[in-house]
């Protein structure tokens, strides 16, 4: 299994999607799953935008699966209510590390 290229915390280092995150949690969501998996940016805006609380750990746990990166469910919830911003930073990085993948569970 993989590991996250960047940490939780990493966001200092990449401002642009530290401050996408921030600014439009929801397109930043929407922008790292639909470069992963090729789905529609509108679509998963809006469902990160209308049901924010099920997108997050979902889109998460979608993108880990993809890349086949260590974790668990429960990491993605917690990560997601917690740390929102900071989890999409990071989904953002690492989609923008590693490109699109051949695999997408949603």
């Amino acid at each position: 299994m993989a590991t996250w290229s960047s940490g939780l915390f990493d966001f200092i280092d990449d401002t642009n999607s530290c401050l996408y995150s921030f600014v439009c949690t929801p397109c930043a969501l929407a922008s790292a799953k639909s470069h992963v998996d090729g789905s529609y940016w509108f679509f998963n805006c809006l469902i990160s935008t209308l049901i924010p609380c099920i997108a997050s750990p979902a889109y998460r746990h979608s993108i880990r699966t993809s890349y086949g990166i260590k974790g668990s469910l429960t990491e993605d919830c917690a990560s997601g209510a917690f740390c929102s911003c900071c989890s999409t930073s990071q989904l953002l990085r690492e989609a923008q590390a590693r490109g699109p993948s051949t695999y997408s569970m949603f």
